[in-house]
């Protein structure tokens, strides 16, 4: 959103797209603490807000407020879950990784693992900001065969809408619990 405002804004006008939250500089909310942890949160939602200020007095409308949040790296504790249930924001998660931040993924491999692992409801974890390694070509033959197999493209929150069940749990992970704690000695127990 900093180095990026005018694609920012661009995406927040773009009603194929819902901005959610996932942080200010991608910290892992398991192992921050209070101010910092919430900062990580807070000034995000901050800039969004002023952006969505800034559009709404050039008449764009309706720009929606952002109100979900994706755990860098999956990782959330029980104060962070509390947090941004106080900030009536919703955690999200997926259930479909497309291991695409490892220089090693491939196009063919982000496909097999989509093809094998797509639901209906399915959350597809995938990165567009240079660390999507083989996503691009992967989504040049995904898209068309999702369309195929009768997936229509929605935002979050509109998933939510249409959801018959929505889990909600105390721990956050990438595939199963405890699978993503490797990601904590990346950050300084504080």
């Amino acid at each position: 959103m900093q180095s990026h405002p005018q694609e920012t804004k661009e995406l927040m006008t773009n009603s194929l797209f819902e901005l959610g939250n996932h942080t200010w500089s991608h910290g892992n909310l398991a192992v921050l603490h209070g101010e910092e942890m919430q900062q990580q949160v807070l000034k995000t939602q901050r800039i969004y807000d002023e952006f969505r200020d800034e559009l709404a007095a050039q008449n764009y409308h309706p720009i929606p407020e952002m109100r979900t949040v994706r755990f860098p790296y999956g990782r959330c504790n029980s104060k962070s879950l509390e947090f941004l249930r106080q900030q009536q924001l919703l955690a999200i998660q997926w259930d479909v990784v497309t291991a695409d931040p490892s220089p090693k993924q491939t196009a063919k491999g982000i496909i097999n693992i989509v093809k094998k692992q797509v639901k209906p409801g399915s959350i597809i974890i995938a990165h567009a900001n240079g660390r999507g390694h083989g996503t691009a070509g992967a989504l040049e033959e995904l898209i068309p065969w999702l369309k195929r197999q009768g997936y229509e493209f929605v935002t979050v929150s509109e998933l939510l809408q249409e959801a018959q069940e929505v889990k909600a749990v105390d721990t956050c992970y990438e595939l199963v619990p405890g699978d993503n704690v490797k990601y904590d000695r990346l950050f300084k127990q504080k």
